[in-house]
């Protein structure tokens, strides 16, 4: 998120090795990857944005920055809202959920309408936010499209309500409200269009709540 490369490479670091440590010591059943990924994806995903921050200082190649800036703008944007309800359904596998299925296809459609935004309809561009003694924030611009007044809103409920339909109880009363406090803490330290920037480093945080409910979870088995 905001700060530094540092900053960055150092909490997907954190997550990733935290992920390979945990996950190399309980037994995950296969309903359980996508969810088990969720934390993975994260720390993937806060160290491409160190190469953002790199590529700002011109410390990379071009195309590396350019990769980095889109790859960390789809995950940010576009893919959250398919693939936490999609995580949900396959964790609550066999058990048949419409309402989760429904959530999908509108994740999925809120995603790829959002992917069209950002690589078709506009270009994406980035700004980095400073103060008079240091750059602390970037911000990840496009043209706003068409139809997306509400659509940060279809995005928060596609994001929280798998989580609040969980019949595992960790899921649904910790872990979501988790999730749902990263939104409302993110608006409210939003600053100069950092919004995005700010919730996936703080919802990459929250995600390490995942680790504690497989760890219960694997003792049932």
């Amino acid at each position: 998120m905001c700060f530094s490369a540092s900053v960055s490479f150092a909490t997907g670091g954190a997550l990733l090795g935290a992920s390979a440590l945990i996950y190399s010591k309980i037994n995950l059943p296969r309903n359980s990857w996508y969810l088990a990924s969720i934390p993975v994806i994260f720390g993937i995903h806060q160290c491409s944005e160190g190469l953002v921050w790199l590529g700002t200082e011109e410390q990379i190649s071009p195309l590396l920055a350019e990769i980095a800036k889109y790859f960390y703008a789809i995950i940010a944007i576009c893919f959250w809202p398919f693939y936490i309800p999609l995580a949900m359904f396959w964790y609550q596998y066999p058990l048949h959920h419409i309402p989760l299925k429904i959530i999908i296809a509108i994740g999925a459609a809120v995603g790829l309408y959002l992917l069209w935004a950002i690589t078709i309809a506009s270009p994406l561009w980035i700004r980095v936010n400073c103060d008079i003694n240091s750059c602390e924030s970037i911000a990840y611009l496009f043209k706003i499209p068409p139809f997306s007044s509400h659509l940060d809103k279809v995005y928060l409920a596609a994001v929280i309500i798998p989580f609040a339909l969980a019949k595992n109880l960790r899921i649904r009363y910790i872990l979501g409200p988790a999730f749902l406090g990263s939104f409302v803490l993110a608006k409210y330290l939003q600053t100069m269009d950092n919004y995005p920037s700010i919730w996936c480093y703080l919802a990459a945080i929250i995600s390490t709540i995942i680790f504690y409910v497989l760890y219960i979870d694997s003792k049932k088995f």
